[in-house]
C-alpha cells in the first residue's frame, strides 16, 4: 500500500507582514529554509519514489531542500500547476486589515461561508480543492510507490475536507503549520477511474518536525 506525504511549504517571505497569500510568488525566508532543513530529518531513511510540488518558488524551494538534505537527490522534482494555492484575485498579498477596510461587505460574506466564498477575481477554497484533487489524481495515475507532494495550506485543507467528508466551510479545523507533514495512506487497491484519491485516508494531520502527534 502506498503512502503520500503532503507537506506545506516552509515560511514565505512576505516582508514581515501577515498577509493573505495565494498565488503571489515569493521565496522562503532564511527561517523558512531552516524549517525545511529540520523537516528533512522526517524523510531521511524513508522511501520516496517521486517528488511533486506547486511551481511557486516557496514550494519548489521547500521540495529542493527536503530532497537535498534527506538523501533523495536522485528523485526528480516535478512542478504541477494544479497543486498551486487558491487564486485570491485582488486580495492576494493584502493584510486582513486591508481587506476588511477595502472590501467590508465581501469580507463579511466570506466569514459566513469561508469555504464556498469566491474571492474577487479569484476562486473559492472549494474550487481550489477540486483543482488540487484533479492534479492529485493525475499524479497517482502515472506513478507507483510512496510520494512527497509539497503544496499549500489552503488547498491541503480543502482536499482533507474531501477525504474526510468534512463540510468545506469547516476547513479551518485542519491545522496545517509551515513545514508540516500530513500523511495519507492507501486503504485498498484503488479501482481505475475517477476519484482514485478517495482510497487514501489521513493517518496524521499537520505533524510538525520533532513532534510525535496524531490527528489535530
Amino acid at each position: 500500500m502506498r503512502t503520500i506525504y503532503l507537506v506545506r511549504h516552509a515560511e514565505p517571505d512576505t516582508g514581515g507582514k501577515k498577509v493573505y497569500l495565494g498565488q503571489k510568488d515569493v521565496p522562503l525566508t532564511p527561517a523558512g529554509e531552516a524549517q525545511a532543513v529540520r523537516l528533512s530529518g522526517y524523510f531521511a531513511g524513508r522511501r520516496l519514489d517521486g517528488i511533486f510540488c506547486s511551481p511557486l518558488r516557496r514550494t519548489f524551494a521547500t521540495a529542493r531542500i527536503l530532497a537535498e538534505t534527506s538523501g533523495h537527490t536522485a528523485v526528480k522534482i516535478r512542478p504541477v500547476p494544479g497543486l498551486m494555492e487558491m487564486d485570491l484575485g485582488r486580495w492576494d498579498g493584502l493584510s486582513f486589515d486591508e481587506i476588511r477596510a477595502a472590501y467590508p461587505a465581501e469580507y463579511e460574506a466570506r466569514g459566513r461561508a469561508i469555504g464556498r466564498y469566491v474571492t474577487p477575481g479569484g476562486e473559492s477554497y472549494e474550487q481550489a480543492g477540486a483543482r488540487f484533487a484533479k492534479a492529485f489524481e493525475a499524479i497517482l495515475a502515472e506513478t507507483a510507490g510512496d510520494l512527497l507532494v509539497v503544496a499549500h495550506a489552503g488547498v491541503i485543507r480543502a482536499f482533507l475536507c474531501m477525504l474526510t467528508g468534512t463540510d468545506i466551510d469547516g476547513l479551518q479545523r485542519f491545522q496545517i503549520p509551515y513545514a508540516s507533514v500530513t500523511e495519507l495512506r492507501e486503504t485498498c487497491s484503488p479501482d481505475a477511474g475517477a476519484e482514485r484519491f478517495r482510497s487514501y485516508v489521513p493517518v496524521t494531520i499537520g505533524m510538525c518536525p520533532g513532534e510525535d502527534v496524531g490527528d489535530t
